[in-house]
């Protein structure tokens, strides 16, 4: 997208809706994601992409920013990605490396979820389009559960499957976070 360099906050989705073809409820505050209000007994979820090859969910209560990250700011320290990100270093993953996935092409640009869990970060590069909705999460766990996806679920005519945030940052402590 013209005019971006380094780190930038998505201030607004729906500015991305003629670059990204979002749907028109797309939408975010100034600086932090908002849960799509409704039903206490709904699940606010957002909605993204790994490349081509799946559509996934996470629970909207996980994330704390969507960015687009110049990836010339990409800096690789052993195998891990990294960027500085508010006055440290934000650790950069793509769903390959949490599911049997081709691992993410990288563009000049990439959209960028932060999770937040306790005092740990984590940002994973995700394709657009970006979209959050509100659902009662009734999740089929035969087809497509594994150690890091909670099972799969049909929102807006496509499988999708449940990205488990809560069982990913287990796993990281050990390796990254202690």
């Amino acid at each position: 997208m013209p005019g971006l360099t380094g780190l930038e906050i998505l201030p607004d989705i729906k500015s991305l809706a003629p670059d990204f073809d979002l749907p028109a409820n797309a939408h975010s505050d100034a600086l932090d994601i908002n849960p799509v209000t409704g039903s206490e007994n709904k699940t606010p979820l957002i909605l993204f992409q790994h490349g081509d090859e799946a559509r996934f969910t996470a629970e909207l209560e996980y994330v704390q920013r969507i960015e687009r990250i110049d990836t010339r700011q990409i800096e690789l320290i052993g195998e891990k990605r990294v960027i500085q990100y508010r006055n440290g270093a934000l650790p950069l993953y793509d769903l390959s490396q949490f599911c049997n996935l081709s691992p993410m092409e990288l563009k000049p640009f990439h959209d960028v979820i932060v999770f937040k869990m306790n005092d740990h970060q984590l940002g994973l590069m995700i394709t657009p389009p970006i979209d959050t909705i509100e659902v009662y999460v009734d999740l089929d766990q035969n087809a497509f559960s594994t150690e890091n996806i909670s099972g799969s679920m049909i929102l807006k005519g496509h499988t999708t499957l449940m990205l488990d945030i809560v069982k990913i940052f287990k796993g990281l402590e050990n390796e990254q976070f202690k």
